[in-house]
C-alpha cells in the first residue's frame, strides 16, 4: 500500500512539475508577442538580451531647474530625492538624468510583464560644480563632486544605520 502510494504522488508531482513549465514557456511566448508588438511604439534608445527575455528602455533627461516646486513626474521624483539627502547645495542647477527601464518575463501568469526601473546617472551642474550620484533601489549611494575652476574632487558617501538614519561620509581628492 505504501509503495502504490509513493508512485502515486511521485506521478502527480511529475503532472504538477510539467505544467508549471508550460506555464513558464507560456508566459515567456507572451511577453516576447507583446515585445515585438510594443517595439515599433518605443521612441527611446533600447535594448534587447540575446535570449528575448530582457528588454531595456534607456532616456536621456535634462532640464534646467529653478528654486519652485516641480510637477513632472521623473524631474519631481529625482528632485525629492535630492531634497530628502538635502542635496544639491544650490538653487538653479541643470539636472541631467539616465533612466533605465526593465522589463522581464512575469512569473504571475496573468501579468505580462514585470518591471522596474535604476538611475545610472543622475548629474547636477551648476557653473562651477558638478555632483554626479549613484542611486541604487530609490536611495542615494555616493556621489562624486567636481569643482570645475580647482579640479578638485570630493567623495560622498552615506551610509545608513540600523534605524535607518543617515549619515554623510566625505572623502576629498586633490
Amino acid at each position: 500500500m505504501k509503495i502504490i502510494s509513493i508512485i502515486l504522488s511521485v506521478m502527480l508531482l511529475m503532472v504538477f512539475l510539467s505544467n508549471e513549465r508550460i506555464d513558464t514557456n507560456n508566459n515567456e511566448l507572451q511577453f516576447k508577442k507583446w515585445l515585438v508588438d510594443t517595439i515599433p511604439y518605443v521612441k527611446d534608445n533600447f535594448e534587447i538580451q540575446d535570449d528575448s527575455l530582457t528588454f531595456i528602455i534607456e532616456e536621456h533627461h535634462k532640464y534646467e531647474v529653478a528654486n519652485r516646486e516641480e510637477k513632472e513626474s521623473l524631474r519631481g521624483y529625482i528632485i525629492s530625492l535630492l531634497k530628502e539627502y538635502s542635496e544639491p547645495p544650490f538653487k538653479d542647477y541643470e539636472l541631467e538624468i539616465i533612466k533605465k527601464t526593465y522589463f522581464i518575463p512575469s512569473e504571475i501568469s496573468s501579468l505580462v510583464y514585470d518591471s522596474w526601473c535604476e538611475f545610472p546617472l543622475i548629474k547636477v551642474s551648476n557653473k562651477n560644480i558638478s555632483i554626479s550620484y549613484e542611486e541604487i533601489r530609490g536611495r542615494i549611494n555616493s556621489a562624486v563632486i567636481i569643482d570645475q575652476i580647482t579640479n578638485d574632487t570630493t567623495f560622498v558617501q552615506w551610509i545608513y544605520d540600523n534605524k535607518g538614519k543617515i549619515q554623510k561620509q566625505t572623502l576629498n581628492i586633490k
